[in-house]
C-alpha cells in the first residue's frame, strides 16, 4: 500500500485500485448524485474506470475508488524509466490535452498512471460542486509537469518555483523552460523524442559491433579471477591474492543482488527487497526508508525502531493516524502514549502528562487537548512545556471559536434586524451588525496570517 498527497487529499494505492479521499468540507454538494456525472461520464478512456463514490461520516471525507488496468503503473515509478519513456510519456499527456473539456482535472503526479511508450490514464476530474484549483493556467500546468518527469523534482515545486528548477543547470530543462505555449511545447517534445529515438537505434547498432568484444573482455576477467584463485592454492600465505579474489567475489554478488533488489522493488516484494538491501550492505535506514516509501509502516518500524517519531509524523500528515493503533513496538511507552493520544483516553493522558519527555508527544497530546475542547487542559500543559508550536495552536483555536461565537452573534442580530419595526432599536441593531462584522474580518485577517506563518 502506497499513500501519497494531491492538490486537495491523499491517494492510496492498494494491488489494483487507487483511492481518492478528499475532506468533504472541500465540496459543495448536497447529495452524491450531483456527482454521478463524473462517475457516469464514459465517452473518454483517457481516465481510470471510477467505480465508486461514497463518503466516511466518521472520517468525514469523499472517497473515490478507481481500477487500474493491468500493465499501467503509478506515475512516480518514472522517475526510474529511460529518457526515452519520459519523453514519449511527457508527449503523450500534452497530445492528449484532457485540460481542454468542461471538467478540472487533476495533472499532479499521484493521481496519473502510465504504460510505458504507451498511454497515460487521469483520475481526479471534477464538476463544479468538488474541488478546483483554478490559480494556474492549463499550460502553466502541462508545462510543470513536463518539467517534473524530465528534471525528477517535484511537480508542486515545478508549478510553483521556476527559479528552483533553473538550478539544475541542465540544457533540456532549459529548453522546456523557455516554451511559451502548448503548441510549442508539443512541438519540442517531438523533436527531442525523435532525436533522442535516432541516437538510441545508432548506439543499439554499434552495440552490436562491441558484443563480441564484451564477450571477450568478460573471459578475459574470469580468466585473471582463476589465475588469482590458483595463486592462492599455491602461496596461502600471499594476502594480496586472497584479498583481490575477495573483492572480485564480492563485486559480482553485488551485481547480482543489486539486480534482484531492482526486481523485488518492481514487483512490490519489499520484504524480499530488504534482504537483498541487507546483502549488499545498506544500512537499517535505508531499508526503513525503503519500506516508509512503500506505506508499510510496521516493518520500518521493526527495521529501525528509531524511526517512531518519523513514522508517526508522517501517519498525521497523510491522515492517516488510526493506523498507529495497529503498531507495535515491545516495551515502548511513547508508542503506548501516542495509541492514548489517538483514541483519545482522557484519564490515562491526563493521569501522565507530566511524565511525558519526548517533544512531538507533548505537542500532539496538547492538540489533543485542543481538538476534543479540552482549553484547559491544554493552557495548562503549554504554561508547564512552554512549546511555542503548542501556544500558536492554540491562540488559533480560540481565535477560531471567537470567530465561530462572533458569526453566531452577527446571524442573530441579522435576524433580530430583520424583525424589528422600532427605528431606533433597528439603528442600533445596525450599529451592532457594523461592530460584529468588523469584528469578524479582524479575526479572519489575524486567522489567515496564523496559518500562513505556521
Amino acid at each position: 500500500m502506497k499513500v501519497s498527497n494531491f492538490e486537495f487529499g491523499t491517494v492510496q494505492l492498494k494491488k489494483n485500485q487507487a483511492t481518492i479521499y478528499i475532506p468533504k468540507n472541500e465540496f459543495k454538494h448536497d447529495s452524491l448524485e450531483e456527482l454521478d456525472d463524473i462517475k457516469n461520464d464514459t465517452t473518454s478512456k483517457k481516465f481510470l474506470p471510477l467505480i465508486e463514490i461514497k463518503e466516511d461520516e466518521a472520517k468525514n471525507r469523499v472517497e473515490l475508488m478507481y481500477d487500474i488496468p493491468n500493465g499501467f503503473l503509478p506515475f512516480h515509478k518514472i522517475k526510474s524509466e529511460d529518457l526515452i519513456i519520459k519523453l514519449s510519456i511527457a508527449k503523450t499527456i500534452i497530445e492528449d490535452d484532457v485540460l481542454n473539456n468542461n471538467y478540472f482535472v487533476s495533472l499532479h503526479p499521484s493521481t496519473l498512471f502510465y504504460m510505458p511508450m504507451s498511454a497515460v490514464k487521469y483520475t481526479y476530474r471534477a464538476n463544479h460542486l468538488m474541488p478546483q484549483e483554478n490559480k494556474y493556467t492549463n499550460f502553466d500546468r502541462y508545462k510543470a509537469l513536463v518539467l517534473s518527469i524530465l528534471s525528477g523534482l517535484s511537480y508542486e515545486n515545478c508549478l510553483k518555483n521556476n527559479e528552483h528548477v533553473k538550478k539544475t543547470k541542465n540544457d533540456l530543462i532549459n529548453s522546456i523552460l523557455e516554451v511559451k505555449s502548448r503548441e510549442e511545447l508539443l512541438v519540442d517534445l517531438e523533436k527531442l523524442l525523435e532525436y533522442k529515438q535516432y541516437a538510441h537505434f545508432k548506439m543499439k547498432k554499434q552495440d552490436k559491433n562491441k558484443k563480441r568484444f564484451k564477450y571477450i573482455a568478460v573471459v578475459a576477467v574470469s580468466f585473471i579471477v582463476l589465475l588469482l584463485a590458483v595463486g592462492i592454492t599455491k602461496s596461502l600465505a600471499n594476502k594480496e591474492y586472497a584479498q583481490a579474489v575477495a573483492h572480485y567475489e564480492q563485486e559480482i554478488e553485488n551485481v547480482e543482488e543489486e539486480n534482484k533488489l531492482q526486481q523485488h522493488l518492481s514487483n512490490e516484494d519489499y520484504e524480499a527487497a530488504a534482504e537483498s538491501m541487507k546483502k549488499i550492505g545498506k544500512s537499517n535506514e535505508e531499508i526503513a526508508n525503503m519500506f516508509l516509501d512503500a506505506g508499510l509502516y510496521q516493518q520500518a518500524l521493526n527495521t529501525e525502531p528509531g524511526y517512531l517519531n518519523k513514522i508517526i509524523d508522517i501517519l498525521y500528515e497523510e491522515d492517516l493516524k488510526d493506523t498507529i493503533l495497529d503498531l507495535k513496538l515491545e516495551g515502548s511507552e511513547q508508542l503506548e502514549t501516542e495509541k492514548q493520544i489517538v483514541s483519545y483516553d482522557y484519564d490515562e493522558l491526563k493521569a501522565k502528562q507530566h511524565f511525558i519527555d519526548d517533544e512531538n508527544t507533548i505537542l500532539r497530546l496538547g492538540k489533543a487537548f485542543v481538538e476534543h475542547g479540552d482549553m484547559e487542559d491544554a493552557r495548562l500543559l503549554q504554561e508547564r512545556v512552554k512549546n511555542d508550536d503548542l501556544g500558536k495552536y492554540i491562540t488559533l483555536k480560540e481565535k477560531e471559536d471567537e470567530l465561530k461565537k462572533n458569526k453566531d452573534s452577527l446571524s442573530k442580530v441579522e435576524e433580530e434586524l430583520e424583525k424589528e419595526k422600532d427605528k431606533d432599536k433597528k439603528k442600533d441593531k445596525e450599529n451592532q451588525k457594523k461592530t460584529i462584522t468588523e469584528k469578524i474580518e479582524s479575526l479572519e485577517k489575524e486567522i489567515e496570517e496564523m496559518k500562513k506563518s505556521n
